[in-house]
């Protein structure tokens, strides 16, 4: 009775986490980032945070829009972009019963505000890494992300690659 039980249990629990990216479901979460770096006397730090909410139109398969908060302090300049964008995700893999890998693909619109002005900004970003059910709602995820964007009147572009964290709350049909 015990082993049925169990291998019941544990059958349950695979399709709970599984079912999380099934289609009509939806995902609430986001990321943050921490970097900083140091060249001789200058350090450059970052902070940055995104959430988003997304939709599954199939299954594995969401869009949704992305939201992201950016300050930035180099050397004593401090710089601010707020933008937004559409993005769509991807699960393609599964890496046992309670883990999914994933890619993210977003475009970025808004403003950067440095100094005394303010530009626009556009870009566009590319994600990927594991998602880790910790129960049937939520999920840690860890990324590696590309993100390219350009700003200003001369468009100066800016590549950056960063390691990633965050959660994403997966609500049910």
């Amino acid at each position: 009775m015990k082993n049925s039980l169990f291998v019941f249990s544990f059958l349950l629990l695979s399709q709970l986490a599984i079912s999380q990216t099934s289609k009509k479901s939806w995902l609430v979460g986001g990321s943050a980032t921490f970097s900083s770096t140091k060249e001789g006397d200058i350090t450059n730090t970052v902070i940055d945070v995104s959430p988003r909410v997304g939709y599954f139109i199939a299954n594995n398969f969401a869009v949704g829009m992305n939201v992201t908060i950016n300050a930035t302090s180099d050397d004593g300049n401090k710089t601010s972009t707020n933008s937004f964008g559409p993005y769509v995700r991807y699960y393609f893999a599964s890496l046992g019963k309670n883990a999914k890998l994933f890619g993210n693909a977003q475009g970025i619109f808004g403003t950067e505000n440095e100094g005394l002005g303010s530009s626009k900004l556009t870009g566009y970003g590319i994600a990927a890494g594991p998602a880790f059910f910790l129960n049937s709602h939520v999920a840690l995820e860890f990324a590696v992300s590309y993100t390219s964007t350009k700003a200003g009147v001369e468009s100066v572009k800016d590549n950056t690659v960063a390691l990633n964290a965050g959660f994403q709350i997966h609500f049910g049909k």
